[in-house]
């Protein structure tokens, strides 16, 4: 069994609005992780999801993330919100199912395009929870199909892809999208990590949503140390996305 040391980029902090979860704050979530190994990851918020008001979550997130080093707070914009023409974080999330925009419409396109010539990069996060788990009155539907064009639209732009399903990074053969491996469970795990595009899967563990042990498991059992440690964290500090 192989052990890595995994930089997370799938991480979230503050109170998701329909449950709690027991390490949903960094003080409580950082040394969870330190037991697994992991000290650095990207750190999105919770709440940003349903918020009216992303600067403020974007700041607060930033305030959440200060005193840890090694985690990098992922600030969220959205095309209707100006603020994003003075982001300077290197990675920018976005949520277009959550806030009710689509990746291919023209204005995110512009702002994409606009951000791209920047130097940043995107990450998107299909969903947060099983869909079979979604409040009844609060049904979100991940913008799979989306994701092709919008790579397509920024081809030199890395383009994260969180919370994706086994077979769902199928259908982007664009050569500049990545995803992590939180709801990735093939039937066999390590064949289709295997089978993946060298060097375009991502350790995430989905934290404290998931437990982190279950995605560290998917890399300790048959692959090797080299193509365990690529995906722990070798990618990631391909992509600049780690500290």
């Amino acid at each position: 069994m192989v052990k890595v040391a995994a930089f997370d980029v799938n991480l979230s902090t503050g109170r998701w609005p329909f449950r709690p979860y027991r390490y949903q704050t960094m003080e409580r979530m950082v040394p969870h992780l330190a037991l697994y190994g992991i000290k650095g990851g990207l750190v999105r918020s919770c709440q940003a999801a349903f918020s009216s008001d992303l600067l403020a979550e974007n700041e607060e997130l930033e305030q959440a993330c200060k005193s840890f080093a090694g985690f990098a707070p992922l600030p969220v914009v959205n095309p209707a919100y100006g603020f994003w023409r003075d982001m300077q974080s290197h990675a920018l999330l976005l949520l277009p199912s959550f806030q009710n925009y689509s990746l291919l419409d023209g204005r995110t396109v512009d702002m994409a395009r606009a951000l791209a010539a920047k130097g940043h990069c995107f990450v998107i996060s299909l969903r947060e929870e099983d869909e079979r788990a979604q409040h009844p009155l609060c049904q979100v539907k991940a913008p799979t199909a989306d994701i092709q064009g919008f790579a397509e639209a920024v081809p030199n732009t890395p383009v994260v892809v969180l919370n994706c399903y086994a077979g769902e990074n199928k259908r982007w053969s664009a050569p500049n999208v990545y995803f992590d491996i939180a709801f990735f469970e093939p039937f066999d795990i390590t064949a289709a990590l295997r089978d993946a595009p060298k060097g375009r899967v991502l350790f995430g563990s989905h934290a404290p949503f998931f437990t982190v042990s279950a995605a560290l498991s998917k890399l300790e059992d048959g692959l090797t140390q080299e193509e365990a440690q690529a995906i722990a964290s070798d990618n990631a500090k391909a992509l600049k996305l780690s500290l």
